[in-house]
């Protein structure tokens, strides 16, 4: 995947239609103002920007961002190797200068959280192991995302082997969730995974089950140190909204140390996947 910069015409404008998304490999320029969204109300207007695993600025960010998340602050080294190998690709979610209310929803961001309040360079000379020419520009994250190939695990699962991207490492800020960012930032993934060099036909990714979210031992273990917002709806109820179907449970995928009382937590996951195309 390369930049909207590099010279190949075989790689800039994918697929432009009318009234539709124009896509570009790095995906730093979509355009959403004529989409639509099942709230009626405006769509955010959003860009993505690779995350550099060489810049340590890029690392703390995404490091604080994962602590406000709550989870896997600890694999950001891991995550440097995968980026450096081509098999995982984050993007930061930053808002365009030209979307409705980017400067309110910045400003509620930055409120909150004011050790994030320093712009980021764009610097990442490589994405999914293709190079790109960074801009260098300067720009200030709400959230990250990311997409993995994982082709021994999809086998593991049941999925084919190729064929297949999975959405992992998924925060928007929670002061601005509810605005509409995390519906566009998935149709923006959901596009791009079908085109080069992914070509996935299906989406896949994993969250833990509605009722364990919600539960209140669980609400007090994973949203109150630091606090966090509890979301209205649970990320299962959010994912299926958006077309997602769970094909495969683990009731121990995962455990988890709680910080005070050091008391393991086995913590299940559902893996869900949509067909692209």
């Amino acid at each position: 995947m390369t930049d909207t910069n590099m010279k190949d015409p075989t790689l800039i404008n994918i697929w432009q239609a009318p009234q539709t998304l124009v896509l570009t490999p790095d995906y730093t320029n979509l355009d959403t103002q004529k989409m639509t969204s099942p709230r009626k109300k405006e769509v955010p207007k959003l860009r993505l920007i690779p995350w550099d695993p060489l810049s340590s600025d890029h690392a703390d960010r995404l490091y604080r961002q994962r602590l406000v998340c709550g989870w896997d602050y600890g694999l950001i080294d891991e995550w440097k190797e995968e980026q450096k190998a081509g098999t995982k690709a984050i993007y930061w979610v930053v808002l365009d200068d030209s979307g409705p209310a980017k400067d309110k929803l910045l400003d509620s961001h930055v409120a909150q959280f004011p050790d994030e309040s320093l712009p980021l360079q764009d610097t990442a000379s490589k994405l999914l192991a293709a190079p790109r020419d960074p801009s260098q520009e300067g720009f200030l994250p709400i959230g990250h995302v990311g997409v993995s190939l994982r082709p021994d695990f999809n086998e593991k699962v049941g999925l084919p082997r190729d064929g297949v991207c999975w959405i992992k490492t998924f925060y928007v800020s929670w002061v601005l969730q509810g605005s509409g960012i995390g519906r566009t930032t998935m149709t923006y993934l959901e596009s791009m995974m079908t085109q080069n060099p992914i070509n996935a036909t299906i989406a896949a990714l994993d969250t833990v089950p509605g009722e364990w979210q919600l539960a209140k031992d669980n609400i007090q273990n994973f949203y109150s140190d630091p606090p966090h917002k509890v979301p209205a709806v649970s990320n299962e109820e959010w994912y299926e909204r958006q077309g997602y179907k769970v094909f495969h449970r683990d009731e121990k995928a995962l455990k988890e140390r709680l910080g005070d009382s050091g008391e393991e937590v086995v913590i299940p996951l559902l893996f869900c996947k949509k067909r692209l195309v």
